[in-house]
Order: structure tokens, then sequence, then C-alpha cells
């Protein structure tokens, strides 16, 4: 794709069949990086449909779509969880045999990247809906829009 905007309409048909012509951009917001590295830059739209029923929802994307105001999401603050993101220098496979992914002292690293460094603390938002739970980017994504806007 040429750009985040062309990513998204292309997104938005793969994932639930609406047509380029039914999207209209409504700006972007600042990137987000994942816990795991991706890159997101989320793009607000308006789909220019009647119903949720046009939707045609692709299984191995979506799990379920449902429509909920924006202001549910001001009324009912997230819940916050955390992970622990930890670096592994080595691991231990299936078969119980130790990998080593950083060879450190062939590299001459210092000795204390041996072991598991990082340990840091990510922040996880959890939104519980009359339709389900929405946490992690999706649920980070709906958190700093509403931020923007309130």
């Amino acid at each position: 794709d040429k750009n985040y905007i062309d990513t998204a309409i292309r997104e938005c048909y793969e994932e639930i069949g609406v047509e380029s012509n039914k999207v209209k951009i409504l700006g972007s917001m600042n990137i987000l990086i994942a816990v795991i590295g991706v890159i997101i830059e989320p793009v607000i739209a308006l789909l220019k449909i009647k119903s949720i029923n046009e939707l045609i929802i692709n299984k191995d994307e979506v799990e379920s779509v449902f429509t909920l105001p924006i202001s549910y999401f001001y009324t009912n603050r997230p819940e916050e969880y955390y992970l622990r993101v930890e670096i592994l220098p080595k691991i231990t496979n299936e078969n119980g045999e130790n990998i080593t992914l950083l060879p450190v002292k062939e590299l001459g690293i210092s000795s204390y990247y041996e072991n598991p460094w990082g340990h840091n603390k990510h922040k996880v938002y959890v939104y519980k809906t009359p339709y389900g739970t929405i946490w992690g980017i999706t649920a980070e994504i709906i958190h700093e829009l509403i931020n923007s806007i309130y």
C-alpha cells in the first residue's frame, strides 16, 4: 500500500467487506507500537452503510462485529491490567534443549545480557461491553481516541 490510509481502506474491505466508496476517512491518530513490535497508525473513518447486517465478515480476521455509541467508552472507562515484557537471550524448546538466541560471550557483549532482562510492565486496557470484552491493541486505540475527543 502507498500509505496507512490505503491500508485501512483495503483492510476494511478484506475484514468486513466494505467497498472503498463506502468509506469516508475522517483522519488518523498517532502511531502506536504494539508490545510485539508491530507499528499501527489507526485511521478513523465513517462507514456509509445503513446497518452492520450489510457487512461481510471475514471470520479468519474478525471474531465479531457490534456497535456502541462512542459515549459508551467515555462513561465506561477501561479496566487496566499489566503484562511483564521480558527479553530472553536463551530459551528451552519443546524437547528440553537449551537454545541460545543471543551468543553473548561470542559477541563480546556484557555478561549482564546472558540472563533475561527488561522486565518492563506493559499496560493492557480492557473494556467490558454488553457484547463481549475488547482488549489489547483495539482497546488501546479506543482509549487513545476517547482521550483525544474528550
